[in-house]
């Protein structure tokens, strides 16, 4: 099997085609993402001045200021899917009391892998603030795929440094289905929008 299948995950399916497969995943997200904007409140803020730096806060004016905040960073290889279809998982979360944040930012080819990365940070960044003023229990990063690797990205930044902001807000991570190690993308299509060097 040669990278570019092994990098392809919507090809392993043993009950539909490649196609099939985004497709029906893009419908379930476009689907529950906008029952959770239908029924949820949520306030959406623009964290830079890139028309990708945003950023929706679902249920802060509603549950305690201490509730915990769950950052959800999505995938789509750092070149597809977007924050608007990332709220699929606010429902459950908020009924548990947990403030969720979908973030947004800029995707390849538009920026680099470099640029992306710091869209992400200066995102969490905001967070972290936000969590500090509201005296949360804690933060929690959350990230599929691509966003599996930006979330793992973030548990490597000297917070106190960067923002004046103790890391210990962040009290775990759920990193589903990441790339931690890019380094054979380069070889593979998913390289191109991304133009990444070894």
């Amino acid at each position: 099997m040669d990278k570019d299948q092994q990098y392809s995950p919507s090809q392993h399916s043993h009950r539909m085609t490649a196609g099939e497969v985004i497709d029906a995943h893009v419908s379930h997200l476009t689907t529950e993402s906008q029952k959770a904007r239908e029924t949820i409140e949520f306030e959406e803020v623009s964290y830079g001045d890139r028309s990708g730096q945003k950023l929706q806060i679902f249920g802060a004016k509603t549950l305690p200021s201490d509730a915990p905040i769950l950052v959800y960073i999505h995938g789509g290889y750092w070149q597809e899917l977007s924050m608007e279809l990332s709220s699929f998982m606010v429902t459950p979360l908020f009924k548990a009391g947990c403030i969720v944040i979908p973030i947004g930012y800029d995707l390849a080819p538009t920026v680099s892998m470099t640029e992306i990365v710091s869209q992400v940070k200066k995102a969490v960044g905001y967070v972290l603030h936000m969590a500090k003023r509201r005296e949360s229990r804690g933060v929690y990063l959350c990230g599929h795929s691509a966003g599996g690797h930006l979330a793992a990205m973030m548990l490597a930044v000297n917070w106190i440094e960067e923002i004046m902001v103790s890391s210990s807000l962040i009290k775990g991570a759920m990193l589903v289905s990441g790339i931690y190690d890019v380094r054979p993308l380069v070889e593979t299509y998913i390289n191109k929008p991304l133009q990444m060097t070894q």
